[in-house]
């Protein structure tokens, strides 16, 4: 149920935002060798971590790393294994999804993060003015 509704949240996100790329190969497919609850998502032309904050700020709770990386500054470890430079793995937010959570909270939460994505890249491409 859990990896059902991880990959309607990733639809939600790659239909209605450009430039996005989740980073688990296996979304939209019953493979079993993955999280189910977890979805990495590379935003492209957006900080992971201002969007965090802004994202916080809305009511959605995001990382840009694991749990047991809370608080650290650095880039995910495991996105710059995964081939990703220190660039492009700041562009890298975590979801993860528990057992009560419903599509209603993925919808609100896809709404508010389409909305932060969109601020996030226009701020971005003001200040590289």
């Amino acid at each position: 149920r859990v990896r059902q509704l991880r990959n309607y949240f990733w639809n939600l996100l790659s239909v209605n935002i450009s430039d996005i790329e989740a980073l688990s190969p296996e979304i939209n497919t019953d493979d079993t060798k993955n999280l189910a609850n977890t979805l990495l998502v590379k935003f492209g032309g957006c900080r992971g971590d201002d969007l965090v904050i802004s994202l916080d700020l809305a009511g959605v709770h995001v990382s840009t790393g694991s749990a047991c990386a809370s608080g650290k500054q650095e880039v995910s470890h495991v996105v710059t294994a995964m081939g990703f430079d220190k660039s492009q793995a700041k562009e890298v937010v975590r979801f993860s999804l528990d057992w009560n959570t419903t599509k209603e909270d993925l919808e609100f939460a896809a709404s508010v993060i389409c909305q932060q994505v969109a601020l996030m890249r226009k701020i971005s491409s003001q200040l590289a003015i």
